[in-house]
């Protein structure tokens, strides 16, 4: 039978399954979905696409879970028991190679969600791993970049530079919240 025949059975399910969950727990990273072309899958087309059907479909696979960016981008799977749906919105962030995207949507999540401004510093550590002149080159280019004209800059009364967006946060209280966690950090220190 060749490849693009087979059936999609418990067996490949389970193999699946495991690479998904074992990238998650163990190497804490998103399994994209094209590596199911490859060895030891080498699934193609309709195939792929039944694999996918059938993790979703089945309650015994209810922790795997598909995202991209957008539609038509590149898919990406994950286990919801070791990632956080949060963490591996910023996982696939990463995946994208695309350090304003990477900043940008994570200060406008940190503002949103949170919603507090997020320390610069931050950035340049795991799971961001952005280097200090990299960081700089990339805020200089969204300041000059209409997509991220709404992420802004403040610096603490301590010197600690911090990012918010804007749309949902203002001035006044991103600076409030930057004030009152710089005042908390010292009283712990």
């Amino acid at each position: 039978m060749d490849t693009e025949q087979r059936v999609i059975d418990q067996e490949l399910l389970e193999k699946a399954a495991r690479q998904i969950r074992e990238d998650s727990a163990e190497r804490v990273c998103l399994t994209a979905v094209g590596i199911f072309t490859q060895p030891p899958f080498e699934l193609t087309g309709e195939t792929c696409s039944q694999l996918l059907e059938a993790l979703q479909n089945e309650e015994v696979y209810a922790d795997i879970q598909r995202m991209s960016l957008a539609p038509g981008e590149d898919e990406f799977l994950y286990s919801d028991k070791s990632i956080s749906q949060s963490y591996a919105r910023l996982l696939l962030r990463k995946e994208q190679n695309n350090q304003c995207l990477l900043i940008g949507e994570t200060v406008r999540e940190e503002s949103k969600i949170y919603p507090r401004p997020m320390l610069r510093a931050v950035l340049t550590m795991p799971p961001f791993g952005i280097s200090d002149e990299v960081l700089a080159q990339s805020l200089e280019e969204m300041a000059q970049s209409e997509a991220y004209r709404d992420i802004k800059k403040i610096t603490a009364s301590t010197g600690n530079h911090y990012l918010y967006s804007d749309r949902y946060l203002t001035e006044a209280h991103a600076r409030h919240i930057v004030e009152w966690n710089e005042d908390e950090d010292l009283d712990d220190a």
